[in-house]
This record gives C-alpha cells, structure tokens and sequence, in this order.
C-alpha cells in the first residue's frame, strides 16, 4: 500500500521520455494523450504504470516511454518515500511539435467562452507559405492549439484542423510567438489558446 497520493504538478521531473507515435493515419480521431497510474519508488523511479485512460493504439508506447521516466524523489519529514501519482503521456505527431521552453509547472487553463482574461500577444511570427502550396494555389485557413506556459512563452503546439501543405509552415511560426503572462489573481498561469493562421496566395 502506497500512504501518499501526489498529483503530478508537485512533482518535479528530472528525465521525461517522450513516446514514439505509432504509424496511424487517422491521428485526428485520437485524443494524442494517455493517463496512467504510476507508482514511483523511493530513488524516485517508476515501479509500475497501468493505463487508466487513452486510445488503445497508443496505450503500449505510452506505458514504454513512461517506466523510463525518473524525478526528484518525495520527501515527507526529510526522508524519501514512495507516491502514487496520475500522469499523461502526450504523443506528437507530424501535425504537432513542442519547443525547447520550460513545461508549465501545472495544468494549463483553457481560455474562450466566458473566461475574463484573454491573453496578449507580445510577438507575432506570420507564417513562410510554402512553396509547394504556392505552386497549387492552395488557400485557407489553420487552426492550432497553444500550450503557453507561465512566462508566456509556446511550449507545444498542434493542429487542430488544416490543410497538410499548409499545417507545418503554421506550427513553425506560432512556435515563435510570446504573450504576456496570463495572471490570474496576480498569479502567473498557462494557458491552452486555439489560433487562426489565414494563408492566401498572392495575386
């Protein structure tokens, strides 16, 4: 029996591995993240993982990249200890990436709808069009979705919906982009954000 629950935003990790994405063809109709349940050891080691939630095509690698994780064990009264904690995998695929910016230290918030604090760019990156979809004539539009860390900067990004001749050239400019920090009773928050890049070729 493990006497101490810890969620994962108080746990500091040392070395996270990332999963390898299966070969799917349809990413869009999978959630991309896998929660499991681990037990970390005293040295601050994962024991054992079980799923506890996620799509089963990814269910195998998840387990895979995250028994090789290992943090910074828990103390209680100075002395390490073992925990129980719930923790997500997030897979990346060719419509996502992740920058080399510090993870949020907690869950981001999810902004729209009724929420009062929209946040505000600070630097703006437009898009480089790609040439191939110059060559077609390709228009439209890409929606992606932010993960924004406390300091305002991108730390992962994935495409919602776009065109595939369009989708990385979008990723790799809102890579770019900075907000101020999002504060919320004067403390720093991520936040997740859903952004539009508009591509139309030039006449």
């Amino acid at each position: 029996m493990i006497p101490y629950h810890v969620h994962q935003d108080e746990l500091q990790l040392l070395l996270q591995v990332d999963p390898v994405a299966p070969p799917i063809k349809n990413w869009e109709r999978l959630n991309g993240s896998v929660l499991l349940r681990v037990i970390i050891n005293e040295k601050g080691e994962i024991r054992t993982a079980e799923v506890v939630r996620g799509d089963a095509p990814l269910r195998a690698s998840a387990l895979q990249a995250v028994l090789k994780w290992r943090y910074k064990p828990w103390l209680v009264e100075g002395s390490p200890v073992a925990v129980e904690s719930l923790v997500t995998v997030k897979f990346l695929t060719e419509d996502s990436a992740r920058t080399t910016n510090s993870s949020p230290a907690r869950d981001p918030m999810r902004t729209g709808g009724n929420f009062s604090s929209f946040p505000r760019l600070s630097k703006r990156v437009e898009p480089i069009y790609p040439e191939t979809a110059l060559k077609e004539r390709i228009s439209g539009s890409v929606i992606v979705e932010l993960t924004v860390n406390e300091e305002g900067l991108v730390y992962e990004a994935r495409v919602l919906r776009g065109h595939r001749l369009l989708n990385r050239a979008a990723l790799d400019a809102v890579l770019q982009w900075e907000y101020f920090p999002l504060r919320v009773r004067g403390e720093a928050m991520p936040f997740l954000a859903a952004v539009t890049l508009i591509f139309t070729p030039p006449k």
